[in-house]
């Protein structure tokens, strides 16, 4: 199961007692898709800029994908069709086993990876904390020393209101001004304690 991802920190992560997601109440996604409702002619405008050819469609991209089976694959298609219809490029998927898939990352060996993250406990800065410039996950080569000054801001604030906005304010930089990262899917999965459920 999944859903499109209109912020970096999935719903059900707690802040306190309540969602992160309910306290954030900013979705950078959204935000975008509103200020740029047409993606392909910012595509086409972005490379004309860049000197390029203007068409799409003339474009292959080799997207890396973080693992090798039949449900990779299956994704791998979903995303391929995705930028196709949505900006008219070509997907080249490149599957490659974990191992490869992190020494190609962590040399910049790659023009688009995909890549997906499940919290390690409830709280956002599971989520948060990978991007900080010295991350051994951060594998984007993105460093905003902002951005750090904020998730070191938030490990030292108990006030969960207080956090909660600057945990916003880091996702706002990380998604929607920066763009080091673009959300894709949140995936879900359901977990069964009782064998009656």
């Amino acid at each position: 199961l999944a859903e499109p991802a209109v912020a970096w920190c999935p719903p059900e992560v707690k802040s306190g007692e309540v969602d992160f997601r309910e306290k954030a109440k900013y979705e950078p996604m959204t935000e975008l898709k509103k200020e740029n409702p047409d993606p392909k002619a910012l595509l086409i405008e972005g490379l004309k800029e860049e000197g390029l050819d203007p068409d799409p469609s003339k474009h292959t991209i080799k997207f890396i994908q973080s693992g090798t089976s039949a449900r990779d694959k299956e994704f791998a298609e979903f995303e391929q069709e995705n930028f196709k219809n949505v900006l008219g490029v070509n997907i080249e998927p490149d599957f490659c086993e974990w191992a490869v898939f992190q020494a190609r990352t962590l040399d910049g060996d790659y023009e688009l990876a995909s890549q997906a993250w499940s919290g390690d406990y409830n709280d956002p800065n599971t989520f948060f904390d990978l991007w900080i410039s010295n991350s051994g996950m951060n594998r984007t080569g993105w460093k905003n020393s902002k951005y750090d000054e904020l998730i070191n801001k938030a490990s030292e604030t108990t006030d969960l209101e207080e956090r909660a906005k600057i945990f916003a304010e880091a996702e706002k930089l990380l998604v929607y001004e920066d763009a080091a990262i673009s959300p894709g899917v949140w995936r879900f999965k359901n977990t069964y304690v009782r064998k009656y459920v």
